[in-house]
């Protein structure tokens, strides 16, 4: 079908992020745009307030016969009603990653894929481009700060900025000029079943790329992905980030390119951070912006919702919340909070995501958490999976050491804080934790008054 022949679009399981954005971009073409989503959330708020009407029961009476196209995630079980109701409407069906592949192919595309740091590098590439007045179409794995928003939409965009997500190998879809990975770390083995076919699918996505296209990944990776650009701390790499410091709250750094050499100052915390930011550099300069467009970007940027985002920060306390919930990213949370507040208890909270990603990293979990000042950790978040015997939030705990650890009920947590009246605190997780974040808040501002 031609897009210019769609004018209805059905969403189901439109609260999701990455589909929520698909739904801003037929919204923003002049589509009736319309879905449906297990449970209310701010997002689906955010949605019906922009005129997209959302539907939480699985029920197949708003499904309209005028619909032209109907877009599912694979997270919806097979016995959903409305995507049956879909089905025998004969109403075109298809996953969101095909649609994405498909726009992938009307544009010149930069794709950021990685088990880690691609929401980031996605997030700031389209930050970039954006402040550099270059017209462009950005899907986003997170709310930017700066736009409050997943999308940045251009009726003509020069480039397509897309996040490419491995889950489901849904990046196989897509088409790139310019194809970027992050990092390769064992996950979704629920999918993938072990880590070998893992790299094998990130080399068949960077496979993908256009004949004449660009391959960057991070020098890491090297020894995995083949490819003749890449980007790191280390003076090897094709581009490079050194004389890394940190004072009130910044990091100064110097960026070296293949030509170029320029000092950076972010406002965004953590190493890893720099480390995305030269990878951000290596994107845009080699779809052709230049250093200084690239600088202005970087140091304008105000990262993404839920990724090392600070909710207080004053003299009696620090609330950091974010969205780790890989065993690494955990490691990187944990150690920038230590790089920050060095001489400062810091309490962890986190909600382990998924039945299955519990179970086969356990033990990376509790290495990760045992670097807390204290531990809280949050029964399972189950998302798509049922439970498995035997996998709690326990194996996590009777495998951490060296630091206090709890397990404490959702509803009970803000009381729990309360009480604790924590120096600095960080929640971590993909589940519905943020969900606490406000009442957190709440409590510990009280506290302050």
């Amino acid at each position: 079908m031609k897009s210019d022949q769609i004018n209805t679009v059905i969403f189901i399981g439109i609260g999701g992020i990455g589909m929520s954005a698909l739904a801003r971009y037929y919204k923003y073409r002049g589509c009736r745009v319309y879905g449906y989503d297990k449970t209310p959330s701010e997002l689906t708020e955010q949605l019906q307030k922009e005129g997209i009407d959302v539907f939480f029961k699985d029920d197949s009476h708003f499904v309209t016969h005028d619909t032209d196209l109907a877009i599912y995630t694979p997270a919806i079980p097979a016995g959903n009603n409305v995507l049956n109701a879909v089905k025998s409407l004969n109403i075109p069906l298809y996953k969101r990653a095909a649609i994405l592949g498909q726009l992938s192919k009307e544009h010149k595309c930069i794709a950021v894929a990685g088990t880690h740091g691609k929401t980031s590098i996605t997030g700031l590439l389209a930050h970039i481009f954006k402040s550099a007045d270059i017209p462009v179409l950005a899907f986003m794995g997170g709310i930017s700060n700066n736009y409050n928003t997943n999308i940045l939409y251009h009726e003509k965009p020069k480039y397509m900025i897309v996040e490419a997500d491995e889950y489901d190998r849904s990046f196989h879809h897509l088409h790139s000029d310019i194809t970027l990975v992050s990092a390769i770390a064992p996950d979704h083995l629920d999918i993938y079943g072990d880590f070998k076919n893992l790299v094998e699918a990130f080399n068949a996505f960077i496979g993908l790329t256009a004949p004449n296209g660009t391959v960057i990944v991070h020098q890491n990776l090297l020894n995995m992905c083949c490819t003749d650009i890449s980007y790191g701390l280390h003076s090897g790499s094709s581009y490079f980030a050194n004389d890394v410091s940190v004072s009130d709250n910044c990091y100064h750094y110097h960026i070296t390119t293949p030509d170029n050499r320029v000092k950076i100052t972010s406002k965004i915390p953590g190493r890893h951070n720099v480390e995305n930011s030269v990878a951000a550099m290596a994107a845009a300069v080699e779809a052709g912006l230049s250093v200084q467009q690239v600088k202005k970007g970087i140091e304008s940027y105000k990262g993404m919702h839920r990724r090392f985002e600070v909710v207080i920060q004053d003299e009696k306390h620090v609330f950091i919340d974010d969205y780790a919930h890989h065993p690494e990213e955990l490691e990187v949370c944990i150690h920038t909070l230590k790089e920050l507040y060095p001489d400062k208890k810091i309490t962890g909270v986190f909600q382990p995501h998924l039945y299955s990603r519990t179970a086969d990293h356990a033990i990376k979990f509790a290495e990760a958490l045992s670097k807390l000042d204290e531990c809280i950790l949050l029964d399972i978040y189950p998302a798509r999976e049922e439970p498995l015997p035997g996998v709690t939030s326990e194996i996590i705990k009777e495998k951490i050491s060296g630091t206090k650890a709890s397990i404490i009920k959702y509803e009970k947590l803000t009381e729990y804080i309360k009480e604790k009246n924590p120096e600095v605190l960080v929640t971590m997780g993909a589940g519905d934790i943020d969900r606490l974040v406000p009442q957190i808040k709440k409590v510990l501002t009280a506290i302050e008054s």
